[in-house]
């Protein structure tokens, strides 16, 4: 059986050989490793099904974080090398027009040939001039785009700080991994929140995140640490229930489903309840993330 300082143990050695040989601790690169390191201590794979995955959201979040914050400070310094290459292009450009405007007014009437060739000069200037502004101006949106999309390095949800979507999809992996090589079952639980939205509406979006968190931490304390919850969207947890299968899945929804109904949350004078629905399915071999959700029938 393999003991929490056991499994301390060999999680310190995965971690070690992780950042000498540069590994992102992906769930399924940290299952193998945990295999690996506690086959050498004499423990069997079966030992190690429930093992604490906790090390690897940890530092995958970690490096995720890192990646997110220099990629912001990148998108920034270029904005702003962009930018002031746009305010200097536009200076000089306005004076390089001006210019040619005061060549036309001095003497450009003195002679029609003259006038026609500085006339070609300042359109074809204005004309670069206004190409380079829409250059810059391109690059600009771009970089805008990119600060938009920056989100998509993070692996967690920044209200529950549980797992988002990627994370999910990166553990679901992870379960497949143990699915295939040992044979053992897992379940995935959906729980949608009815009423959040109407709350949020009613209150607030400061009033829904508390209720939101205060209703994963009590979900993520009904489950195991070998187990996996998720927040993919404003409505929805998900659970990946390592080792577990339908009719053992069944009895642990009851279980959540009874703690979450007795919770009634206060604002003010008003008192209410978040209303659930519950679906689940046990993972197939072939299955993906998006067909084992779209096999989940939701039920009050």
């Amino acid at each position: 059986m393999l003991k929490q300082k056991d499994a301390s143990e060999i999680q310190s050695e995965v971690l070690k050989y992780a950042e000498e040989k540069n590994i992102v601790l992906f769930p399924t690169t940290y299952k193998k490793l945990f295999f690996k390191f506690a086959k050498k201590k004499g423990f069997d794979e079966n030992d190690c099904l429930n093992a604490d995955k906790a090390l690897a959201f940890e530092k995958l979040a970690e490096k995720s974080i890192r990646a997110k914050s220099e990629k912001i400070n990148d998108i920034y310094t270029t904005m702003e090398n962009t930018t002031e290459k746009l305010i200097i292009h536009l200076n000089e450009g306005k004076k390089a027009l001006d210019d040619s405007i005061d060549e036309i007014k001095n003497d450009g009437l003195e002679n029609k040939d003259t006038l026609s060739k500085k006339m070609d000069k300042f359109l074809s200037q204005y004309s670069n001039f206004m190409k380079q502004v829409g250059e810059i101006k391109e690059n600009i949106d771009s970089l805008e785009d990119s600060l938009k999309s920056v989100d998509d390095l993070s692996i967690q949800d920044s209200v529950t700080m549980l797992g988002n979507c990627r994370y999910f999809e990166m553990a679901f992996d992870g379960e497949m991994y143990t699915t295939k090589r040992y044979n053992t079952p897992t379940t995935l639980v959906l729980f949608r929140m009815k009423n959040i939205a109407q709350i949020r509406k009613k209150f607030s979006q400061s009033v829904e995140n508390a209720i939101v968190k205060s209703l994963a931490n009590l979900i993520h304390e009904s489950i195991r640490a070998s187990d996996v919850l998720c927040r993919c969207d404003d409505e929805s947890f998900r659970i990946l229930l390592h080792n577990t299968d339908v009719e053992d899945a069944k009895k642990l929804v009851e279980k959540i489903k009874q703690i979450l109904n007795k919770v009634v949350f206060q604002k003010g004078e008003d008192k209410f309840k978040i209303s659930f629905l519950y679906g689940l399915t046990q993972i197939r071999k072939e299955d993906t993330p998006s067909n084992a959700i779209m096999r989940i029938t939701l039920n009050s």
